[in-house]
C-alpha cells in the first residue's frame, strides 16, 4: 500500500502543525524547503515542549 508523504514547508506555523498532525492522526511530520528537500521533522512531543516553554514565560 502506498501512502501518501505528509509534510509541512518552512512557514507553517505551529497551529497549522497541530492541525495537519490531528487531521491526518500522525506523531510527526517532514518539514521540506521549496525544492521539496528534507530540512527538518517536528514531533507531537516537539509541540508540547514548545508550548510548555511558551506557558512557562507568561507565568
Amino acid at each position: 500500500m502506498i501512502r501518501k508523504v505528509i509534510t509541512a514547508e518552512r512557514s507553517t506555523t505551529v497551529k497549522e502543525l497541530i492541525s495537519l498532525l490531528e487531521t491526518n492522526r500522525i506523531g510527526g511530520v517532514s518539514v521540506v524547503d521549496d525544492n521539496g528537500n528534507l530540512v527538518d521533522i517536528v514531533s507531537d512531543g516537539d509541540i508540547v515542549c514548545f508550548l510548555s516553554h511558551i506557558k512557562r514565560r507568561f507565568i
